[in-house]
């Protein structure tokens, strides 16, 4: 947002220099690397210490099991023949009658399979037995968002296991300077957690730890707002051999009188940029700040949802009454017809985008306002009848997080107007912006999405594009591995 009198000061407190044209990046499917992904079946019943039904705290010894019957198992493992039952061996054990009768409930410890070669090493690593038990469970069960071991409630505003609750509540804001001893990049995971405490810190902030009461520094606003703004110039950088590959394209079609195959040829024609772009819009969200706080296949849904929201805020300023500005070379213009996109998409839908664009065009916004929007808008709640809260496959979970990093970005974008006269009222212009780009959303589901989904045997189009559209295909590349993998191509 352009202010003559404000912004070559305000400005310069915010937006980072750096040439974010200068290094071009785009990863082909082919550079990406599998992930796993927790299975959904052979879940276990019970979140209940299998032992007395108390509260579990982990997998120890071999069993999923409260810290109570972890230190009498620990504890009393060599003094079984010293136990003795006073009730012929048939005493109940639950968590309110456990510490009646150490036989029995050393016995039903032993009959669940409690065995101490199951206990972890002291070099931190686990046995072949107890990696078994801890992937059954993590299956049926969340994970910890730092390390990976099995999780069963929230700590400090994200899943997180009770190892990394304390060690967060022991060296959070504490006078305790951590350093890393090797590069500053320490894996962190179930085995290795407590080899380098400064790189779990990291790990823990930036996966959530404590943010809802966090009150972010003028120093660590200006960092997040400069990599939102870095994350979208990135995806909005093309190499020349996409550039060249989009011009051998014809967007001037042969007309039919049947509206349907006019759609179909438009489509052929179009689809590979969209698909295109879905993977430059990978490049942008998957750096986002707090982006880590989610788990893979809620990041997978998000990704989803807002794909075609991404497409058209990271490119606004190329639609126009005359069609969508292709990216071209210096001396060259390429522009997809604004009739070839009212077949692909419909009248009303394209008018609506045109109008949008033209909305935001004369809100002047700057490149890291409008990133920071752009990212506001990917992490918008669901709204209540959001077929993402409702249907059983791919339900998204992590609702509490979203509504919580939603609010970190609404902060932002509140504390990056606020040094304008005028910044309340853009603030508002910006929240009615939000309903219709949620419109927007609805409107290309249900007129462009399910068109493609019905007529998709008709038409080639690119494998990942039927993932992200949901669009029957065959084997194809995962989006989920597009995700996962972007983080270490991109770093």
């Amino acid at each position: 947002m352009s202010d003559s009198s404000t912004t070559s000061t305000a400005e310069s407190d915010v937006i980072d220099q750096e040439n974010i044209n200068r290094d071009p990046i785009f990863y082909e499917p082919s550079r990406l690397q599998s992930t796993s992904i927790l299975a959904e079946n052979n879940q276990i019943s019970t979140l209940a210490c299998k032992v007395c039904g108390d509260k579990p705290r982990g997998v120890h010894y071999g069993v999923l099991a409260c810290e109570g019957c972890r230190s009498f198992f620990r504890t009393n493992r060599d003094k079984k023949e010293e136990l003795k039952c006073r009730k012929s061996n048939k005493c109940v054990v639950d968590k309110y009658s456990r510490n009646k009768c150490g036989k029995c409930r050393m016995e039903k410890c032993l009959k669940l399979g409690m065995d101490y070669n199951l206990r972890r090493p002291a070099n931190g690593g686990f046995g072949k037995g107890r990696k078994l038990v801890i992937k059954k469970i993590q299956r049926a069960h969340d994970c910890c968002r730092v390390c990976g071991d099995i999780s069963f409630e929230h700590f400090f505003d994200i899943v997180a296991c009770e190892g990394c609750k304390g060690f967060f509540r022991t060296h959070h804001e504490k006078d305790i300077k951590l350093e890393c001893r090797v590069d500053g990049n320490c894996d962190i995971n179930i085995i290795s957690r407590n080899t380098c405490k400064s790189c779990r810190m990291k790990k823990c902030l930036e996966a959530g730890m404590g943010l809802k009461h966090k009150v972010f520094s003028k120093s660590e606003f200006t960092e997040i707002v400069n990599k939102v703004g870095r994350s979208f110039g990135q995806s909005c950088t093309y190499k020349d051999t996409d550039i060249e590959s989009v011009e051998k394209s014809n967007f001037e079609l042969t007309r039919f009188d049947d509206p349907l195959i006019n759609r179909i040829n438009a489509w052929q024609v179009y689809a590979p940029i969209i698909d295109f772009e879905n993977h430059q819009t990978g490049l942008f969200v998957n750096h986002l700040p707090f982006i880590k706080t989610f788990e893979i296949n809620d990041k997978v849904i998000l990704f989803k949802r807002s794909s075609f929201l991404m497409f058209v805020l990271r490119n606004i300023t190329k639609f126009s009454s005359d069609g969508f500005m292709l990216p071209s070379k210096l001396n060259s213009k390429i522009k997809i017809p604004y009739e070839t996109l009212k077949i692909v998409y419909g009248d009303l839908l394209i008018n609506e985008i045109i109008s949008i664009a033209s909305k935001l065009e004369s809100m002047d916004l700057s490149h890291h306002e409008l990133s920071l929007f752009t990212a506001l808008v990917f992490f918008l709640p669901f709204t209540a009848d959001a077929p993402e809260r409702t249907r059983n496959k791919e339900k998204f979970k992590s609702h509490k997080t979203l509504e919580l990093v939603y609010h970190c970005y609404k902060t932002f974008l509140n504390r990056m107007f606020s040094k304008y006269e005028n910044g309340h009222d853009t603030i508002s212009e910006l929240d009615e912006m939000t309903f219709k780009l949620e419109d927007l959303n609805k409107l290309h589901r249900d007129n462009t999405i399910s068109f493609l989904q019905v007529n998709s045997k008709f038409m080639k189009i690119p494998l990942f594009l039927c993932e992200v559209y949901e669009i029957p295909k065959p084997k194809s590349l995962s989006l989920s591995q597009l995700l996962e993998s972007t983080n270490a191509d991109c770093d």
